[in-house]
Parts: C-alpha cells; sequence; structure tokens
C-alpha cells in the first residue's frame, strides 16, 4: 500500500509532469499564450511557448550537438541502460511508460503562482498535449486512482461550458476556519489545466480565448519586462519567466497561517517600506536559443519603482567603460567587472541605521572603533580609498592533482583612489594579527601572505594580499598575484586577444557590470573528475572513465558574456553564449 505522501506525489507528477529531453511525436499548433488566460494577480509565471520547438532548438546548440557526438557513445548507451532500469520503475507505478508521457509535451507549458481579485492564492498549469488525449486519460486515471485512496472527496462542476473536476481534502487537524484543500483540473481542447483552487480555473475559462479584459498579458510591469526582454533577437523566445517578489509575499502575508507564529508575515510587511524592499515591482525575462549572432542568449530586467531608497541605494551600479586593465592576462578563463557606488552604499547605510537608532550613531560607531585594535576608521581609511570598481578574475591551472582541479586559482581586485593610504591599513592590519601573516617583497611590492585551509583535504593554500597597479589585490594563490605584478611585457593583455575582441563587440560602451569567459578553460577541471571517478562514482552504473579525452569535444564550448546597463526603471541584464567555432 503506497504511503499518502507518496500518493499525493505520484498524483502531482502525473498532473504537472514536467520533464525534458526526450522529443515529442508532433509539432505543435499556434493558440493563445497562456499568459492572455491567466488574471491580473498573477505573481509567478514560467511558460514554454513551444515545447516541440523548444527541443529542437536545443538539439541545435553546441551542447545538444555534444550530447548526440559519437565521441560520447559509449557512455549515452550506460546512461541509457540505467535510465530504462528507472522508467521501469516509474511505469510501475504511472502505469505508462515515460516514453509516452513525454508526448504529452506538444505545444506550450505554463505553470503560474496566481491570486485573483478578492481571491485566495493558488497555482495553476496549463498544458497542450495536442492529440494524446489516451495517453492523458491513462494518467489521469491513474492519478484518480491514487487521489482517491488518499480519501480525496470527487466532484464535478460546469464552467463555461466545461466539466471541471475536483478533489476535495479534509484535514481534521486544521482550524475550523480553514478551507479544505483541493486539487482541479478540467480538459479544454488540447489543453490540460490542474489548479490547487477552482477560482483561478474559474478565471482561466473565462479568458480561453484570450480577447478578455484584465488579463495577465495586460498588467502593466509584465507588458514592460517583456517588452524590454523580448527585443532584437530575442523576439520568440523558448523560456518566458516573471517573478513579482513583494506581491508574492504580500499574498503569502495574507494567508492566516503565514501569520500565526511569533512573527507574523503582515508585520514583517510593514518594515519592507522602510527598508525600500518595497520598491521591488518584479523580475523577468526570457531565453532564447540559436539566433543569428548567440548560440543562447538570455535576458533579464528587474523593474524597480524610482526612485529608490533603503538597502537598494546600498546596491547601485552606474554604467561606465570598464575595458580590461593591461595586467589582466591572455591567460585569464573568467573576468568580470563591476562600477559599484560604494560612497552611496555606505551612506544608504548609515541612513537606515540612522532611522533605527538616534542620528549619528554610526558615525560614532565608526570613530569609536577607529581608537581600538589596529586603529583604522573604516569611512576615511577605508570607504574613501575605494573608487567602487570591482574586478573578478579566475584561471585554470593543469599542473594540479585531478581531485583538487575543481579549486582553480581566483584573484579579486579594488580600484583605488589612495594607493598609500591603503598601504598603510595593510601594515596596521599585519601587525594587529602577528605571526598568521607573513610579508615579503617582489618586484618592489610588499606581498602579505596567508594560508587558507583547502576544503578538499588537500595541502593548505598560500593566499596573498597586495597594493600595486592601483589596486588591491586579493588572490586565493600566491602566484597567480606574482603574474599580475610583472611588467616584463611577456604576456599578451586579456583586452587584445581575439576571443575577448569577439565577445567585447556585443557590449555597449558603458555597463553597470560586465563579464567574461572561456567555457572549454572553466568546464576542463570539472570534466577531468568526472573522468577520473573523483565525481562520477556518484552514478556507479555508468562508468565515467570512458569519456573521450577533452580536448576531442572542447570545439563544443563557446565563449560567454554577459553585462548589465541600468535605465530609468530599472537594470537589464544580457547573458550570451557564441556560436561554437
Amino acid at each position: 500500500m503506497l504511503t499518502m505522501q507518496r500518493r499525493r506525489m505520484i498524483s502531482v507528477a502525473a498532473l504537472c509532469l514536467c520533464v525534458w529531453g526526450m522529443e515529442p511525436a508532433l509539432k505543435a499548433a499556434e493558440g493563445v499564450p497562456a499568459e492572455r488566460r491567466l488574471p491580473q494577480g498573477t505573481t509567478v509565471f514560467l511558460s514554454v511557448p513551444n515545447a516541440v520547438e523548444a527541443y529542437e532548438q536545443f538539439q541545435k546548440t553546441s551542447f545538444g550537438r555534444l550530447l548526440q557526438d559519437e565521441a560520447l557513445q559509449p557512455v549515452r548507451e550506460e546512461i541509457e541502460a540505467w535510465c530504462e532500469e528507472l522508467s521501469e520503475k516509474a511505469q510501475d507505478e504511472l502505469g505508462l511508460p515515460p516514453s509516452d508521457l513525454l508526448n504529452l509535451f506538444h505545444g506550450e507549458i505554463a505553470f503560474a503562482v496566481v491570486q485573483p481579485p478578492a481571491k485566495d492564492l493558488g497555482v495553476v498549469l496549463l498544458m497542450d498535449f495536442g492529440d494524446h488525449r489516451e495517453t492523458l486519460d491513462a494518467l489521469l486515471e491513474k492519478a484518480e486512482e491514487a487521489l482517491e485512496d488518499e480519501d480525496g472527496e470527487r466532484s464535478a462542476e460546469t464552467l463555461h461550458d466545461t466539466e471541471v473536476t475536483v478533489y476535495t481534502f479534509e484535514n481534521e487537524d486544521a482550524d475550523e476556519d480553514e478551507e479544505p484543500s483541493t486539487l482541479v483540473y478540467c480538459i479544454k481542447d488540447q489543453y490540460l489545466v490542474a489548479s490547487s483552487s477552482i477560482d483561478i480555473v474559474d478565471e482561466v475559462l473565462s479568458r480561453w480565448d484570450g480577447e478578455a479584459d484584465r488579463s495577465f498579458a495586460d498588467d502593466e510591469t509584465y507588458s514592460r519586462l517583456m517588452q524590454k526582454c523580448e527585443s532584437g533577437e530575442s523576439e520568440h523566445p523558448q523560456v518566458r519567466w516573471y517573478l513579482a517578489p513583494i506581491d508574492l509575499f504580500r499574498s503569502v502575508a495574507s494567508i492566516p497561517q503565514a501569520n500565526s507564529g511569533p512573527v507574523p508575515l503582515s508585520m514583517v510587511m510593514g518594515f519592507l517600506p522602510v527598508l525600500g524592499i518595497d520598491k521591488i515591482e518584479a523580475v523577468g525575462g526570457t531565453a532564447t536559443m540559436m539566433t543569428e549572432e548567440y548560440d543562447t542568449v538570455t535576458r533579464t530586467y528587474l523593474a524597480l519603482d524610482q526612485p529608490t531608497t533603503g538597502v537598494l541605494k546600498m546596491f547601485e551600479f552606474p554604467a561606465t567603460d570598464q575595458q580590461p586593465p593591461r595586467w589582466v592576462p591572455s591567460t585569464a578563463s573568467a573576468y568580470s567587472s563591476m562600477n559599484w557606488d560604494i560612497a552611496g552604499a555606505y551612506k544608504a547605510v548609515e541612513t537606515l541605521v540612522d532611522f533605527f537608532q538616534p542620528p549619528g550613531t554610526l558615525a560614532n560607531l565608526v570613530d569609536q572603533l577607529s581608537q581600538t585594535g589596529p586603529m583604522i576608521h573604516i569611512k576615511d581609511d577605508v570607504i574613501d580609498s575605494l573608487t567602487g570598481r570591482i574586478q573578478f578574475l579566475g584561471e585554470v591551472r593543469e599542473d594540479v592533482d585531478v581531485s583538487d582541479a575543481a579549486i582553480q586559482p581566483m584573484a579579486l581586485a579594488l580600484t583605488l583612489s589612495n594607493e598609500d593610504q591603503m598601504k598603510d591599513v595593510l601594515d596596521r592590519l599585519s601587525a594587529a594579527v602577528g605571526d598568521g601573516v607573513t610579508t615579503r617583497e617582489f618586484l618592489d611590492v610588499t606581498i602579505y601572505e596567508a594560508e587558507v585551509p583547502n576544503f578538499q583535504g588537500g595541502d593548505p593554500q598560500m593566499m596573498g594580499v597586495a597594493v600595486a597597479r592601483g589596486q588591491l589585490f586579493f588572490a586565493t594563490d600566491v602566484q597567480l598575484l606574482e603574474n599580475y605584478l610583472r611588467d616584463d611585457g611577456g604576456s599578451e593583455p586579456l583586452a587584445n586577444t581575439n576571443d575577448y575582441r569577439k565577445v567585447a563587440s556585443h557590449f555597449p560602451g558603458q555597463t553597470s557590470i560586465m563579464a567574461f569567459s572561456k567555457a572549454a578553460a572553466q568546464i576542463r577541471p570539472y570534466y577531468e573528475m568526472f573522468r577520473s571517478g573523483a565525481i562520477g562514482d556518484a552514478i556507479e552504473e555508468v562508468d565515467f572513465s570512458k569519456l573521450p579525452e577533452f580536448d576531442e569535444i572542447a570545439h563544443y564550448f563557446s565563449l560567454n558574456g554577459s553585462y548589465a546597463v541600468p535605465d530609468d526603471g530599472g537594470a537589464l541584464f544580457i547573458g550570451f553564449s557564441l556560436h561554437a567555432d
């Protein structure tokens, strides 16, 4: 006999299955998009407009072609055999082979969290199953058996000329005023509609033709986000998503159970305006595969109610030119830079502290701390010495054991407005720490060294800190730091390489945040760990030592880039992978 929890899991899996990875049999027909059927009050939305098209586009991507490469055939056969065993177990419980279930993914698949006006919060799934009604009926029959075994009370209603099935579950431990939980579903045209609320199904069916007013598609914030994210080569994305976190939190806070604990969520809601967090309107975006310029491209927009206040003032990144400086070598496998308004962030922290405490509290506290220990004034000695530009670098070392391959050297560089001031800060900190830090001179630069543990159990690593080239450097590997301090002209700057130029040609002139990476270099260490068994032993049925040499498949991994630019309503984030050569 199945346990109640297990039955519920099978039922939900049967009604909300979203497995990816095998080709559906038929092409999907164009129809009314889910956002035109959903009501306003939708706070979470995820849609694959055409599952078949998304799968076909994925097959064309570099990663999709990699999975089909003959070099992976030995491992692929073992994985398929392992999956076949899992499929047989799934078939015993679901009554259908997973390969048949995947045929249900015919057109759009959409999931949403919704609170219709004056109604309760709930979830809904819309799935276009195409011409596979027999498969769906068999799946629903199995699901209904599990739901009835779970003491679900079945009833039926007719809404908008559509028969709707409702399963009601009474909770004996619930309060008297607590409504029983429900699972609702119906078949409309070639769609399965499944929800936790009959009110939501009613709202969806009332908008079925897509002509009704006040649908989610008409929501001003959602429309603005999609205009930002469905432009250019992302006009027809394979994935669309949306999250209105404050509206969702507000909906959850309205649930009685959410206010029964020691800290009611409704009380937390009252602090959001004070912290400025209520200025977050929504975040959403798109993902598109195989465009003319990109292998994959994602566009994400963060919508903010202007002007921002409170906590959000701590995270402002004005756009500026962020070309990698000359000391960044061509050997860098990853490079990123951001321009943080650090002075504004400190001011925002001071304003928040002074809101909850008497004015001048933070300034007085910082002054007091500067009279103890190493005698460092956080504001005058540290914050005022930083410009706000932050750079991250990563490199791949091939002269390490496979077990340590995942621990690759990284460096952080903070651009300085006052090198001498920061050198003095490091001297005082070093003196205060004592034996834990050693110093040495390298090319007239003082390097501060300290051992840091190897979290994979190997020998400790030597971390290095130094002030040079107008930067405060932190490096997890002191050899990496030495490379940045050399100026012998022996290494080509990253900015001059063809790889970087290919990626940078897609950047605007000024950015808040930008990043560049070489996928092959970053993936290689983890790939070798799979081949060696350091990770791959987690799946005993698959012998990952049969994987080919990485150089045989390295050409599938391309160059990646991303950047962010602010505007009057928030910020746009774009990430992309170029087509592999």
